[in-house]
């Protein structure tokens, strides 16, 4: 007979205990609240060009808190330093209303910022309806950016 995993089956114990309280929140408030699953990507630069890493459609009529983490290292090129990397977070706050452009409200907050390179960047801003974030390398310098992007979310 093979072996069920029972466990995988069962939400963690920090689910069970806060996902009630959640959802009578929501309910109290009369409002639609969502955690998006964070989102990934990969890319490769190879010069000081901003280049996009995420571009994410903002709901309409909503809210929408974002946090990402980005983390670059050197592959190659024929300037910089072989192990050259760079790691950030930045927290932003943007909307969309009454099906209106994307507005970011407030500046975006550089939580952490640590490079080899001081010219390596991260930001997020609003373009049309989506919120991006964009990355920057330096001239001669092939580099990979891995981020993760997470999104909370409120809409009435």
């Amino acid at each position: 007979m093979p072996r069920r995993d029972v466990g995988a089956l069962q939400p963690p114990v920090d689910e069970i205990r806060t996902q009630p309280w959640r959802e009578l929140l929501r309910q109290l408030l009369g409002l639609s609240t969502t955690e998006i699953s964070p989102s990934r990507a990969t890319i490769r630069t190879t010069g000081a060009t901003a280049t996009v890493l995420f571009q994410i459609p903002l709901d309409d009529n909503a809210m929408t808190a974002v946090r990402v983490i980005v983390v670059a290292r050197r592959t190659g090129g024929s300037a910089g330093t072989a192990g050259d990397g760079a790691s950030y977070e930045r927290h932003a706050t943007v909307s969309r209303i009454s099906a209106g452009a994307a507005a970011q409200i407030g500046s975006t907050t550089n939580v952490h910022t640590a490079e080899s390179q001081s010219g390596w960047d991260c930001a997020i801003d609003v373009t049309g309806n989506d919120v991006r974030v964009q990355v920057t390398g330096a001239a001669n310098n092939n580099v990979t950016w891995h981020g993760v992007l997470i999104r909370h979310l409120v809409q009435s």
